[in-house]
């Protein structure tokens, strides 16, 4: 009995003595294969790359200001208009007999207040009852107002020179007052509305030229930057960049995809990373996985990110010439891991 205590206490040291053997292969084999890249400083190109679209420099919404069926339309999608042209119409049937029956109502109220007054300068007549006739025209006149005011409501015209970007209606459809039926933009002008990463804004400003291209047309027009945004898109961290181009010829319209490529205020020599190395958490944050050689460990890092420069970008802020980053592998990694470094 004594003999069989002491024969598994043996095998009890025994065990645990392979066990302790066998630690480095298991930590071994929960290192994550990486590939790493040495990071060094790169000269990247004064200019910067925008792609955006076009709107209209000045762009109103037209609406009927009373109810009504449509009936007439003058202009299509795309054509031109002039400032003060008649877009479109109501039926005015109504609208013209209430009118009618206004006039008669003013005329009724001037000839009773006339003999009226007449009685009153006679003395047959109270103040009360001659004020009451006073205010009888008055009234009258302002529902004449009112009549006239709808017949106006009940017609669009262009408030300026442009295209009519979009109609909404067609002839006998009734509508209602207030809804927008017609969309116009003077096109004179031309806004290209791009977005610039945060990591770029400081090359933009006010008043630097662009050269913007138009796929749809084929051709290059001059533009000056207007606007730079001053805060940036909670999602896409990017900030608004609006380029005026003059478009006399009215070539350019409304909805066409622009790129537009603008002098940069320096040259830069900075960090580019594959693009395909940048780690994103749920907030939408940029991180990098730092490799430490020494300790075979990998660390995440926060980064800020500029431009994209082909298959690289750009880090703004977060990284330094001389450390080593992970570049494959990264997605199997989390802060402190376990890495050993392949080819």
């Amino acid at each position: 009995m004594k003999l069989n205590h002491f024969t598994l206490l043996l095998l009890l040291i025994a065990t645990a003595c392979v066990s302790n053997k066998e630690t480095p292969h298991a930590d071994a084999d929960s290192a994550i294969p990486v590939s790493i890249q040495n990071l060094a400083s790169q000269q990247l190109p004064n200019e910067i790359l925008l792609s955006g679209s076009i709107e209209g420099k000045t762009t109103v919404n037209l609406a009927f200001m009373v109810p009504g069926k449509v009936e007439y339309i003058s202009h299509k999608e795309g054509e031109t208009i002039t400032n003060g042209q008649l877009l479109s119409r109501l039926e005015l049937t109504s609208y013209t007999l209430n009118k009618e029956l206004s006039d008669v109502q003013v005329v009724l109220a001037k000839d009773e207040f006339t003999r009226l007054s007449l009685m009153y300068k006679a003395g047959s007549l109270s103040e009360s009852d001659f004020t009451k006739a006073g205010m009888a025209v008055t009234q009258a006149e302002l529902q004449k107002k009112i009549q006239e005011k709808n017949i106006a409501d009940a017609h669009i015209y262009s408030p300026l020179n442009g295209v009519l970007l979009s109609k909404q209606t067609e002839v006998g459809e009734a509508v209602s007052a207030g809804v927008t039926l017609f969309v116009v933009a003077d096109i004179r002008k031309v806004i290209v509305t791009a977005y610039i990463p945060e990591g770029e804004l400081h090359q933009v400003a006010i008043g630097q030229m662009a050269e913007v291209h138009i796929s749809a047309l084929n051709q290059s027009f001059p533009g000056k930057v207007t606007d730079v945004g001053a805060v940036a898109d909670m999602v896409s961290r990017a900030f608004t960049v609006k380029i005026e181009i003059d478009n006399k010829d009215l070539l350019i319209r409304p909805g066409m995809i622009a790129e537009a490529r603008i002098a940069g205020n320096r040259n830069e020599h900075d960090i580019l990373i594959p693009t395909e190395s940048v780690v994103h958490d749920l907030n939408n944050q940029n991180y990098i996985y730092i490799a430490d050689i020494k300790q075979q460990k990998a660390f995440k890092r926060k980064i800020s990110l500029g431009r994209i420069v082909e298959n690289k970008i750009q880090v703004v802020s977060g990284l330094s010439t001389g450390e080593t980053i992970v570049v494959d592998g990264q997605s199997k990694l989390a802060d402190g891991a376990h890495i050993t470094i392949i080819k």
